[in-house]
C-alpha cells in the first residue's frame, strides 16, 4: 500500500517504515482497547525510546491511504516491545 502525497513528505524528512506485529490486547476502558506490538526494530533503530514518542500507523479503506497517530506506552527496548 501507498502513503499518497504524505508518504512522500515523510521521505523527504527521513521518515523509516517498520511494520509492527499485534501481541495482544487489554480493555483499559470500556471504550478504550491498549494494543501490544512488537516494534520491528524501531526502538533499536531509534536509540530507544523517548517520553513523548508516537508512531504513525497507516490503514487503506476503500483503496485509500488513512493515517493515524498513536503515543507509546511502556516501551520495553531490550525486548523491542510497546503498547498503542
Amino acid at each position: 500500500m501507498g502513503h499518497g502525497w504524505e508518504g512522500v513528505v515523510l521521505k523527504l524528512f527521513r521518515g523509516r517504515d517498520f511494520t509492527f506485529t499485534v501481541t495482544g490486547t487489554e480493555q483499559v476502558t470500556d471504550r478504550y482497547r491498549r494494543v501490544r506490538v512488537t516494534d520491528g526494530g524501531l526502538l533499536a533503530a531509534t536509540g530507544g525510546a523517548h517520553p513523548t514518542m508516537w508512531v504513525r500507523l497507516w490503514f487503506e479503506k476503500d483503496g485509500k491511504p488513512h493515517q493515524r497517530a498513536y503515543t507509546l506506552v511502556d516501551p520495553d527496548p531490550e525486548t523491542g516491545t510497546f503498547g498503542l
